[in-house]
């Protein structure tokens, strides 16, 4: 997603239950930093397929696992909503 930050990249992973955040620049393609989230309530070594459902401002909507969190891409600050 394309941001005032930069591109944001979300990259989801299984074993263990993690989301990469890359923020990169829109002028070179640098990175501008990564972080890396635990999925809290996600638990074994499978989970459905991720899906962004809505963005509001810097904020992802994201139905994971049958949970949903928001995951605010300028702060890297996950939620789990339900």
């Amino acid at each position: 997603r394309m941001t005032d930050a930069g591109l944001v990249l979300l990259t989801f992973r299984g074993e263990p239950n993690q989301v990469t955040l890359e923020r990169l620049s829109l002028e070179d393609g640098t990175n501008l930093g990564s972080q890396t989230l635990d999925l809290p309530r996600v638990v074994g070594d499978f989970y459905s397929i991720p899906t962004v459902f809505a963005w509001q401002g810097s904020l992802a909507y994201l139905n994971i696992d049958s949970h949903l969190y928001t995951l605010d891409v300028l702060s890297g600050e996950l939620k789990v909503v339900y």
